[in-house]
């Protein structure tokens, strides 16, 4: 038999689970998939998507309207939006509009290095650069 308080403790822990809540509450740092998923059009291939219409400029406000970034590097006619563990990337259209991508800081990161590695350290936990000192020996 399981004790009532057994059952509402088990009951809050999977309310907070459920709800992401007690962790740190960190939800608010990370990219608004869900409303990108909701307001662009999807492209079939998970966290890619289109606006047809707007520049990447415009896209980019659109997104940072609905939640503020951590960092934004604009380079190449391309906008890159920094959250804790994501980053979404706004395009040119070759048709006009954007693509919308959304990728993991690391693979985003990596894949722009180009464009935001001067900027960005190699780890969201990182707050200096990459930077590890000059000239020969160990420990690079």
């Amino acid at each position: 038999m399981i004790r009532p308080r057994t059952l509402s403790a088990a009951a809050v822990t999977g309310a907070l689970l459920i709800t992401g809540c007690g962790g740190g509450g960190d939800d608010d740092d990370d990219a608004p998939r869900a409303w990108i998923a909701a307001t662009y059009e999807s492209t079939g291939i998970p966290d890619r998507y289109r606006d047809a219409r707007d520049t990447p400029v415009a896209v980019a406000h659109e997104i940072i309207g609905e939640r503020r970034a951590e960092d934004r590097v604009d380079s190449g006619g391309m906008v890159f939006l920094r959250y804790d563990d994501d980053v979404v990337v706004v395009a040119p259209r070759g048709a006009g509009g954007s693509d919308i991508e959304i990728d993991g800081y690391d693979e985003a990161r990596s894949h722009y290095s180009s464009h935001v590695g001067h900027v960005w350290p190699a780890s969201p936990s990182r707050g200096g650069g990459d930077f590890r000192g000059g000239g020969p020996g160990s420990g690079k």
